[in-house]
């Protein structure tokens, strides 16, 4: 069985011995992404806390552990228009709560970034991009 990425994430391909094995690396693989999102959220709170524009903190996290994933949302981020998708609110939460029933503890990152997502869904904005879940923090 395999797992692959998007072209803009890389476009692998992986073989795993089952079809198990290759779920559970497209979970890995989107976990990553879930907690990627969290903390550029939190960077965002943090930084209008401290008075910086949305611009200026996707500027600080230039060089950062979070840098991929910022530059691939920025302009989502600064247009605020998150109805432009490559992978749906509805189908992160989905991949993120299939990852709490395999994992063996807690995920609190993606548990928190699940929240905001579920948050998203009750809009009736679940099509949207799973970045929607920042639409108040931006």
């Amino acid at each position: 069985a395999s797992s692959w990425s998007s072209e803009q994430a890389g476009g692998w391909i992986r073989q795993y011995p089952s079809p198990a094995g290759a779920e559970v690396a497209k979970l890995i693989a989107n976990v990553g992404i879930a907690t990627a999102t969290e903390g550029i959220r939190e960077a965002l709170r943090i930084g209008h806390g401290g008075g910086l524009t949305t611009e200026q903190v996707i500027d600080a996290l230039q060089g950062s552990m979070l840098e991929k994933q910022v530059n691939a949302k920025r302009g989502l981020l600064l247009e605020k228009g998150f109805s432009q998708t490559a992978f749906s609110a509805n189908l992160l939460a989905k991949d993120i709560r299939l990852m709490l029933g395999v994992a063996d503890g807690a995920l609190p990152a993606a548990t928190a970034f699940l929240d905001a997502l579920t948050s998203v869904q009750r809009s009736g904005d679940g099509e949207d991009d799973f970045t929607a879940a920042l639409r108040e923090d931006v």
